[in-house]
């Protein structure tokens, strides 16, 4: 049995036909036991030229509206560090955005760590065919994922910037 914050994870161990034993690694949420899938694991950083305070403000206020789609809970308000958030669908683990000052500005971090799960199944459907289908669902998170952070982190920039150019 393994422990994390938000997550319970099992070995389940099996023997096939030829005595080997094989393990698979579940997650068990909200009672339910799921398969552990390959992670998303998704970083980025961008520079913006403002004032670390300033860019604090503007994340922290807007970052609910960010990802809509997302089923999100902010988990750690940490000021001018950032903000710490769980993600429970449609993939489920941690996801921040962390401030780090770099003069004349911030470097604003962002980490995304989760796992596509799915209710086992004692269905005969092919491991294979689940695998791929899986492996496409994770693509298309972070594809949709980085495309959308990309876009908000830019605008973000655009609009402090010119700002911090104004109050100059």
């Amino acid at each position: 049995l393994f422990r994390s914050p938000t997550h319970c994870f099992r070995l389940l161990v099996r023997r096939s036909a030829g005595s080997q034993t094989r393990g698979t690694l579940v997650r068990v949420h909200a009672g339910v036991l799921c398969r552990a899938y390959p992670r998303v694991d998704i970083v980025d950083e961008s520079f913006i030229c403002a004032d670390r305070a300033f860019v604090a403000g503007e994340v922290a206020h807007r970052w609910p509206q960010w990802w809509p789609h997302l089923g999100k809970e902010l988990v750690e308000d940490r000021g001018l560090e950032g903000l710490r958030w769980s993600i429970s669908r449609p993939v489920v683990g941690t996801a921040e955005i962390w401030l780090e000052s770099w003069p004349p500005g911030v470097i604003v971090h962002h980490y995304v760590r989760a796992e596509v799960v799915q209710a086992a199944s004692t269905s005969g459907l092919r491991r294979g065919a689940a695998s791929r289908r899986v492996k496409r669902s994770i693509d298309s998170f972070q594809r949709g994922y980085v495309t959308e952070w990309k876009r908000v982190v830019w605008a973000l920039k655009d609009e402090l910037e010119s700002n911090a150019g104004a109050h100059s």
